[in-house]
């Protein structure tokens, strides 16, 4: 990371007023660092502006009057702000919930996410907004884990620019099997992934040694880190994971604040990403409610019981007679008749 990434204008889209002090209490440093300004940004189908919706006055140096937009759907709303002011910067509140049916974030994260042209972070607090607040503004470790490309640097460029007074430790996990040769390897990896970050004093590349990335970022976490800052990893196809495995893992396990960044990418990656996206949200999709009745059929019909030895007895019976008599009409019966398919259907699930 040879410059740091410019975030002179941030938008941070509340739903309540607990978003609002969240994302606030992460994006006035953020804007601070870099003499920029934030937008509170908040959808509503209602034409009467919340009570609620309104800076404090420690916070007017750098947050503009909020902006309230009248909407039905609060995705299509954004986007279009979006779209019009061209931000550096989206910042989002998740409350780290598991996915239920269709969606994996949220009816309103999921699209914003995919189609924002800006670069994106998710925080997920894990605690009450005014805690969080307060652990901010007395703010002295933040903790980046980095395993390089671009979301990990932009997610060490925001940790410095929020850690003015503190100390930002950029932590790359490696195999507790490697000998001493290949983690100095490792550690001059991390150095050159810093680039000029390296040179920083608040900063403090370590290379740490664990059975696995997320139980050495867990164990490192642990030692007085008040932040945890990490860059989306890439997308599963199959489970359609916006953020991907480490960050929803670390999410569910980690007692500390996370703040999940993915720089904008490249505008070709973006548009076969969104275009996957959409061909995935064209699918038939389960709520919660039936993707559990389908696991309880799917795992009754595929249990052994007598029926299934019965069938299967038959089933060999009438294929070794196929084979003594050399007739293929028999053996393709014997295949009718084995009861396999649900025990197929049971190991696809």
């Amino acid at each position: 990371m040879s410059e740091p990434d410019t975030l002179k204008h941030i938008v941070a889209a509340v739903g309540g007023p607990d978003d609002l002090i969240i994302l606030l209490a992460v994006a006035a440093p953020l804007a601070r660092a870099q003499d920029g300004k934030v937008t509170p940004l908040y959808i509503s189908d209602e034409h009467e502006r919340p009570a609620w919706l309104r800076v404090s006055e420690d916070l007017h140096d750098v947050v503009e009057e909020p902006v309230l937009l009248y909407h039905t759907n609060p995705a299509k709303a954004i986007l279009s702000y979006l779209r019009n002011t061209m931000p550096d910067l989206l910042l989002l509140e998740w409350k780290g919930e598991s996915s239920r049916g269709r969606y994996l974030l949220g009816r309103t994260l999921d699209p914003v996410l995919q189609f924002a042209p800006c670069d994106v972070a998710v925080v997920r607090a894990g605690e009450s907004p005014t805690a969080f607040r307060e652990r901010l503004e007395t703010l002295k470790l933040i903790l980046v884990p980095s395993g390089g490309g671009p979301n990990a640097s932009l997610a060490l460029s925001m940790a410095l620019s929020m850690a003015q007074d503190g100390q930002v430790t950029t932590l790359r996990v490696a195999s507790d099997t490697l000998g001493p040769t290949a983690v100095a390897a490792q550690e001059e990896i991390l150095k050159a992934s810093t680039g000029a970050s390296f040179t920083d004093e608040r900063l403090r590349p370590q290379v740490i040694q664990a059975s696995g990335v997320v139980e050495g970022i867990l164990a490192q976490a642990g030692k007085g880190y008040g932040l945890v800052l990490i860059g989306a990893t890439q997308e599963s196809m199959v489970d359609r994971l916006i953020f991907g495995n480490l960050p929803q893992t670390l999410s569910a396990r980690l007692p500390l604040p996370l703040i999940i960044v993915r720089r904008r990418d490249p505008r070709a990656a973006e548009v076969i990403r969104q275009t996957r996206w959409r061909f995935i949200n064209l699918m038939t999709q389960l709520t919660e409610d039936e993707r559990i009745g389908a696991y309880r059929q799917v795992r009754r019909n595929a249990s052994t019981s007598t029926d299934f030895y019965v069938m299967m007895t038959a089933a060999t019976a009438i294929a070794a007679l196929g084979l003594l008599l050399d007739s293929s009409a028999v053996i393709i019966g014997a295949m009718l008749v084995a009861p396999l398919m649900a025990a197929l259907v049971g190991v696809g699930m």
